[in-house]
């Protein structure tokens, strides 16, 4: 069987033989000498082929991350989260039969006064809910306290269920939390432990692109008074939202540094919310 022939000249290449049918390609003289003789083709003129570039053989520009940008954006993503939580919170405290010290005393089942990891999540069982222990670490340790050791009084649980602003849920008589509560309390809980994982996993991306917690801090400290204010929290933020963040939106996410609850946040403070816990 024949195969058509022609011949043409490039810049690059100087004058050689090439064979073409539609859609199969270009074939040099060195690869028409091997191809299988059952296929037919005709001659089409060749058309100009655009440069590629090859992967291998060049350089190519890679875009690096702004690590300021990456922290600020991701703190904006979080505090999406945040409000959804909040949104819990507010809903739950509504509820008639809930009362935090009441759920405290519940899940305190020795009484000391001090909730360990263990009893926290041991605990949950006395109202119904099942959680393992290492699915609330995380949760256990953005409120607790460490210095020494761990510690979780009736006034670091409370930040878990208690919205901002509000100071003080009233008491009442019921005994028991009725299952539309308690469906409640696990859903909350359930919307912390994705979000504290997901948080767990932006510190550890922090160590592995190398991002340098104080840069980071200084784009917050805006007075280098080494005290972050609400307001300057607010305002960095704001440099990257798309949308305008209020104090309140802004304080949902905050709070999560603020630990010693005086209204400003410290390098210790940003660093030590920063540093993975597990």
């Amino acid at each position: 069987m024949n195969y058509s022939r022609f011949s043409t000249s490039s810049n690059l290449d100087g004058s050689r033989s090439f064979y073409i049918q539609p859609n199969e390609g270009i074939l040099s003289d060195i690869e028409y000498l091997n191809f299988p003789l059952d296929t037919e083709y005709k001659k089409y003129q060749l058309q100009p082929r655009s440069k590629q570039i090859n992967p291998f053989s060049e350089k190519q520009s890679v875009k690096r991350v702004n690590p300021v940008q990456f922290v600020f954006l991701t703190f904006i993503e979080y505090l999406r989260d945040e409000k959804n939580l909040e949104n819990l919170r507010q809903a739950l405290c509504q509820r008639k039969d809930f009362n935090i010290p009441k759920l405290f005393n519940y899940i305190d089942s020795n009484q000391s006064g001090n909730l360990t990891c263990a009893e926290f999540t041991y605990g949950l069982k006395n109202v119904g809910l099942e959680f393992t222990i290492d699915s609330m670490k995380l949760i256990y340790s953005r409120f607790s306290k460490t210095d020494s050791r761990e510690v979780m009084q009736l006034q670091h649980f409370s930040r878990i269920f208690m919205p901002l602003g509000m100071k003080y849920i009233p008491n009442n008589e019921s005994k028991q939390f009725d299952n539309a509560t308690v469906k409640l309390i696990g859903d909350l809980l359930s919307k912390y432990r994705v979000l504290e994982t997901q948080f767990e996993k932006f510190r550890k991306k922090i160590i592995e692109m190398n991002i340098d917690v104080l840069q980071i801090y200084k784009q917050l400290d805006q007075t280098n008074s080494n005290r972050v204010s609400l307001d300057e929290f607010k305002n960095a933020l704001n440099q990257f939202s798309t949308s305008p963040i209020t104090n309140l939106d802004s304080l949902l996410l905050f709070a999560r540094f603020d630990k010693s609850g005086d209204g400003t946040v410290t390098l210790l403070e940003f660093k030590e919310e920063l540093k993975p816990k597990t």
